[in-house]
């Protein structure tokens, strides 16, 4: 089993950091987190929604975030709305590429979801949120 922590930009869709592990944990929060703040220029005011999950809502993520000046956003537990955008994307992950294709090993799943996020996803899949233009081109007005 292989579990994927995303973080998407609400604005454009585009998918601004993730990690992928064999555990669904505290540290592949953070490490997809750490990934997100790489890629993105601008650190300030940042509002991260979560659902309620024990890796986010975790101490060692909690001072992460705190330590980054990130506030976490968090809906009451249950509301079924809360990941809506992140679960579609996973969804759109597993049915256009994690069903159609078989891996080697971890390392080339891993490999794979990366080129999918970073030359699919992002760069050439419209949205029709983004008014059928792709993360990439919303985010830089192309």
């Amino acid at each position: 089993m292989v579990y994927n922590c995303s973080i998407i930009d609400l604005h454009d869709r585009f998918i601004v950091g993730y990690a992928n592990g064999t555990r669904i944990d505290n540290l592949l929060a953070i490490e997809a987190l750490e990934n997100a703040l790489k890629n993105e220029k601008n650190h300030s005011n940042l509002i991260l929604h979560l659902d309620q999950g024990s890796q986010f809502a975790s101490t060692d993520f909690t001072k992460y975030c705190k330590s980054k000046n990130i506030i976490q956003s968090m809906s009451r537990a249950g509301c079924h709305c809360d990941n809506a955008l992140i679960e579609r994307f996973f969804n759109t992950l597993k049915s256009e590429f994690i069903h159609l294709n078989k891996f080697e090993s971890l390392e080339h799943l891993n490999s794979e979801i990366s080129r999918y996020i970073n030359l699919c996803y992002n760069y050439k899949r419209a949205h029709s949120y983004n008014g059928n233009k792709t993360p990439f081109q919303v985010r830089y007005s192309v």
